[in-house]
C-alpha cells in the first residue's frame, strides 16, 4: 500500500530516502515505527494540556507537596497502561525457556548411521508452533539439529496459510509435490527419507504421508517420523 497507492507512496519515498535503516525494515515495522513515533508525540503534547488545565485550576501544586507530584505520577501511568494494558505486564509470558524433544537428537543419529543426508522436512514452514514448545511461534529448529546442508527445509518467511514468496526453485518443487502427492517430484530431488515433525502448525494436512504406499516408517516417536522412500 505504501508504495503502489499513490496517497502514500510520496511520503514513503522521502522516508526511504532520509530515514537511516527505513529501507531494511520489513513493511509491518515501518509501519509500527511510525504509529510509535505518533504516540510519542501525541502522548507528550496531551501530559502537557493536561497539566496546563490542573495546574491552572489550581487542582494539583507538584511544586509545593509530594502528594500532588506522586498523584499527578500515578495518574500518567494509569492511563498509560489503559491505553496499553501488556506493558505493566512486560514480556511476561512471551519468552520461555523449553526442551527440545530427545527424538530430535536421536533421530540425527540414526540418519547418520544410515548414511542418508538428503532429507526432506516437513512441515513446510519456516516459522512455526509446535506442542512441545507451548505453542509459541519460533524458527523451525530442526534444520539446525540435523545440520545437514543436503537437507530440504522450508525457506518460506511466512505464517499460517499465506502463500510462499520463495523463488528457490527446489521450494517450488516441494510445493508442488505436497499439493499433488507426486512421489517423480522427490525421485528429481534425490530426496531419501522425509522427516516429519508432529504435531506442529497445520500437521493434519501431512497426513497423507501415512497413506501413500511408496513410503516406509523407519523412525516412530511422539514428535517426529521418518519415512523411507522405498
Amino acid at each position: 500500500m505504501w508504495i503502489s497507492s499513490p496517497l502514500f507512496a510520496w511520503f514513503n519515498k522521502i522516508l526511504y530516502e532520509y530515514i537511516p535503516y527505513y529501507i531494511g525494515m520489513r513493511e509491518p515495522w515501518k509501519f509500527f515505527w511510525i504509529v510509535a513515533i505518533l504516540n510519542i508525540i501525541l502522548f507528550v503534547v496531551w501530559v502537557y494540556f493536561l497539566s496546563e488545565i490542573l495546574f491552572k485550576k489550581g487542582k494539583l501544586d507538584i511544586q509545593k507537596t509530594n502528594f500532588d507530584f506522586y498523584i499527578y505520577l500515578s495518574v500518567i501511568f494509569t492511563l498509560i497502561n489503559i491505553y496499553s494494558p501488556w506493558v505493566l505486564l512486560w514480556f511476561r509470558g512471551q519468552l520461555q525457556v523449553t526442551n527440545y524433544p530427545q527424538e530430535y537428537f536421536e533421530s540425527k543419529k540414526f540418519l547418520e548411521e544410515r548414511g542418508e543426508s538428503k532429507n526432506l522436512i516437513l512441515p513446510w514452514h519456516k516459522y512455526m508452533a509446535c506442542k512441545w514448545g507451548t505453542n509459541k511461534i519460533s524458527s523451525n529448529i530442526y534444520p539446525y539439529i540435523l545440520w545437514s546442508s543436503d537437507a530440504i527445509a522450508a525457506d518460506n518467511i511466512e505464517i499460517w496459510s499465506v502463500y510462499s514468496n520463495s523463488n528457490n526453485p527446489v521450494s517450488k518443487k516441494v510445493e508442488e509435490f505436497i499439493e499433488t502427492k507426486n512421489l517423480a517430484i522427490l525421485r528429481e530431488l534425490w530426496v531419501q527419507n522425509i522427516i516429519f515433525q508432529d504435531f506442529c502448525w497445520f500437521y493434519e494436512k501431512y497426513d497423507f504421508l501415512k497413506k501413500l504406499d511408496w513410503l516406509e516408517k523407519i523412525f516412530d516417536r511422539e514428535f517426529l517420523k521418518i519415512y523411507k522412500i522405498k
